[in-house]
């Protein structure tokens, strides 16, 4: 899924929403603590209490969607936990392992048919904020909805994840509930009220891991109207509803504020994944992570329960953080099943001797200066990261031998055939605009003229998910949206997955054999020889050259006194805030 920063789509006649897929990062920040005194710093990751305020502060202007079949960037997928469940989920709390857990569904599922059709039962008394029931025609309802992106700029659901129109067992001009309603959805079953049955294209072995992400998750049909406000204002089924939601006005200093309580019809007994510990969350747009950081350093009060969500602590402040044992007690650190990466256009830089120069002349070292160094993340020459269990270990260009860069082999690549001048997309920000300069200078040693392409932070996704308006190099992040090969490889680069308004294949990629080949892993039942099949399709698509692995990402994740309960979250790269609450309540 794409990494967080500021958020993915806007609605051409609806809301302003944010973009941007390349931070490893959102930030989070205070409110005051009432305890006369915090408790020390140490035990970050030691359980909560009950009660308090957990506040979390974000750089984006203000949150794109919460609407469950459009929400696909990590911030807000990991807010969104509060607000909805799903059939499955990933269980994480400090000092166990994550663990794929049912959610809304009592087990894992059944599989039959060679692993083309999996029933799930629902767990009984799942209830919505308003009291009624959650029934199987209710997830029948929402994964439909998901088809609606078909409708491009017309469409109530806009984006989001295509794993839906990917495996299921749909036609293929069927665009969704709302433009077809008496039209069949065969494609998920209702056996009864609380047994759901999906229909797959071909096998899927580890489909349980998809029904993690909330575009299978259940909407109740409200109308046109009510649901295409679900952006803003979805329907909880979670431990907390939203209560209050303001967008920013800038006009008037104002800041965007989300505000979460508690949902007075979720029952904890049902509910194997959330403590849901604190009483109230906070989430406080438009933060500048730079002055929050060192406010939260100097040990200001009115930080003391704030977490920074995915934001790194920034480059300037990394060396007082590790040379200071009690602010570093404050962080959570570790990899974060993340790669930053280059895209390169196959579309138009179509010949493969190029590109491999490209990725070549690429100066790891100098790009990553720009976020802090390798303290952040590990020189990689993969994209599938380590801490998956389909990573296969290779270095088809030496990246890690050269992490400068190879010139002398990039010059002999690069012949007259390859154009002179390419185009680099990035979100406007101050430090992508420095680590674009870091690629513009190194191609400008092979001759090359980059012109450096900054794209409003707001308008960034939607700008490069449209093919005809991406330019030559795309700079992007991703972390896998599970932990298997499944969560990367198909979405970064099965041609099936080039949809103008909502493309992911950054690098404009089909090549036939490679669609086949992922097919072939995707429907590969015994997992173990699945993950070694996504190793070798990671491998055989490096030799196509459509990206440059940057690095593997890594998190120094600051947190004010007061919070517990953090640990690593590996679909979302950050401490999970399901897990988070404060360790003192006035």
């Amino acid at each position: 899924m794409p990494e967080s920063g500021f958020t993915p789509r806007r609605r051409a006649a609806r809301r302003a929403v944010a973009a941007g897929v390349i931070a490893l990062a959102v930030a989070a920040s205070g409110v005051a603590c009432t305890a006369e005194e915090p408790p020390p710093a140490e035990g970050i990751s030691s359980p909560p209490v009950k009660g308090g305020t957990l506040v979390l502060l974000d750089e984006a202007p203000f949150y794109d969607t919460l609407d469950p079949q459009e929400v696909y960037v990590l911030n807000q997928l990991n807010l969104s936990t509060l607000i909805y469940r799903t059939l499955v989920t990933m269980k994480v709390a400090p000092g166990a392992e994550p663990e794929l857990t049912p959610d809304l569904a009592t087990d894992l599922g059944r599989p039959s048919d060679d692993n083309r059709t999996w029933e799930f039962s629902l767990r009984r008394g799942l209830k919505w904020e308003d009291g009624q029931e959650i029934t199987c025609e209710q997830v029948r309802h929402g994964v439909a909805r998901s088809f609606d992106a078909r409708n491009g700029a017309e469409a109530v659901v806009q984006g989001g994840p295509t794993y839906p129109r990917q495996v299921l067992d749909v036609d293929e001009d069927y665009t969704g509930p709302y433009t077809q309603p008496d039209a069949d959805f065969g494609a998920v079953e209702c056996a009864d009220d609380w047994t759901v049955r999906f229909h797959l294209k071909h096998a899927v072995g580890d489909f349980p891991y998809m029904l993690t992400l909330p575009v299978f998750s259940p909407v109740r049909p409200l109308g046109v109207e009510k649901e295409s406000a679900f952006d803003r204002s979805p329907l909880a089924n979670g431990p907390y509803k939203i209560v209050e939601g303001k967008a920013p006005d800038p006009d008037n200093g104002q800041p965007g504020r989300l505000i979460l309580g508690r949902n007075a019809y979720w029952d904890a007994t049902t509910d194997p994944a959330r403590p849901a510990y604190p009483d109230r969350i906070e989430v406080r747009y438009g933060i500048d992570r730079e002055a929050a950081t060192q406010r939260m350093l100097a040990g200001d009060r009115e930080y003391d329960n704030a977490v920074f969500l995915g934001s790194n602590v920034p480059a300037n402040f990394i060396q007082q953080v590790l040379a200071d044992p009690a602010l570093y007690a404050q962080a959570l650190t570790g990899y974060t099943n993340s790669v930053r990466y280059l895209a390169i256009n196959t579309a138009k830089v179509d010949d493969l001797s190029c590109r491999q120069a490209l990725v070549y002349a690429f100066d790891r070292r100098k790009f990553l200066s720009v976020y802090g160094g390798t303290v952040f993340g590990d020189y990689a020459s993969t994209m599938i990261s380590p801490q998956s269990p389909a990573y296969r270990e290779f270095d088809v260009y030496r990246a890690k031998d050269n992490p400068d860069g190879d010139l002398e082999r990039a010059r002999e690549l690069w012949t007259e055939e390859c154009p002179d001048r390419l185009t680099l997309d990035h979100a406007d920000t101050p430090q992508l605009k420095r680590a674009a300069q870091t690629i513009v200078d190194t191609y400008g040693k092979l001759g090359i003229k980059v012109k450096a392409n900054p794209i409003p932070a707001d308008e960034y996704f939607p700008t490069i998910q449209q093919t005809g308006k991406q330019g030559d190099l795309t700079l992007a992040a991703w972390v896998a949206d599970w932990p298997n090969g499944s969560g990367t490889i198909p979405t970064l680069y099965h041609g099936d997955s080039i949809v103008d308004g909502s493309n992911l294949n950054l690098a404009q990629l089909n090549v036939t054999e490679i669609n086949t080949l992922i097919d072939q892993a995707s429907q590969e039942p015994d997992l173990a020889e699945q993950y070694s099949l996504w190793g070798e399709l990671d491998e055989r698509i490096a030799r196509e050259a459509p990206t440059v692995p940057i690095s593997w990402g890594k998190a120094v994740q600051l947190m004010g006194r007061n919070v517990r309960g953090a640990v690593m979250h590996p679909q979302f790269g950050m401490a999970g805030v399901s897990a988070l609450g404060v360790a003192t309540v006035a």
